[in-house]
């Protein structure tokens, strides 16, 4: 396959489907390093831009992601729910390891794990991801907190979303609530006039 009919069906994927394609790439090292050296290939939009260092990522940092990656699965989350602590405490292990630890190298892991398994994966997985892209706040992370925060069914998932966003640069924010603001202006308003009533 043509590494840039791969590289948008990346885009386009999620979930099994998606890993298959990533494996699919990371297999094509010397193809994938001369797409990703080219800046423009991955286009404007956010979600190549995004995409393109989700692969960057994995390109420089395979063996952090698939550390972390085991290390989330083997959270016993029965037991750990039961805990004083609960889920929270393993957020705050993962939020304290990102700073001191993984640093700006797991945002990558971060975004796709959000974008792409939101849905798949347990709740709390998803979260835990959110929780790390807090501890580093990164304009590239405004996009899969709101992508998070608009379509995820979880209300933890948009919760912590919401968390994330309210932590990143206010301008980046600001200008990408700015249409949906706009948009749903008309809604705010019905909603105001219905509670007066």
């Amino acid at each position: 396959m043509d590494i840039q009919l791969l590289f948008e069906g990346l885009k386009a994927t999620r979930a099994d489907a998606y890993i298959a394609y990533r494996e699919a790439w990371t297999a094509r090292k010397e193809a994938a390093a001369k797409f990703l050296a080219n800046k423009e290939a991955a286009g404007k939009a956010w979600q190549g831009v995004v995409q393109k260092e989700i692969l960057e990522g994995w390109s420089r940092h395979e063996t952090l992601y698939r550390s972390v990656l085991k290390k989330i699965e083997e959270v016993d989350v029965t037991f750990q729910t039961k805990t004083c602590g609960g889920m929270a405490s393993i957020y705050g292990v993962f939020y304290r390891l990102t700073k001191t630890e993984y640093l700006g190298r797991i945002l990558p892991l971060c975004w796709e794990s959000v974008l792409k398994f939101d849905g798949t994966w347990p709740d709390w997985k998803i979260m835990t991801f959110l929780h790390m892209m807090r501890a580093l706040p990164d304009k590239l992370s405004v996009e899969p907190a709101f992508h998070a925060l608009c379509t995820s069914d979880s209300k933890q998932v948009r919760e912590t979303a919401a968390e994330v966003l309210s932590e990143l640069p206010r301008d980046q924010v600001k200008a990408r609530l700015a249409p949906l603001i706009e948009k749903h202006r008309g809604i705010a308003q019905l909603l105001e006039e219905i509670g007066e009533d």
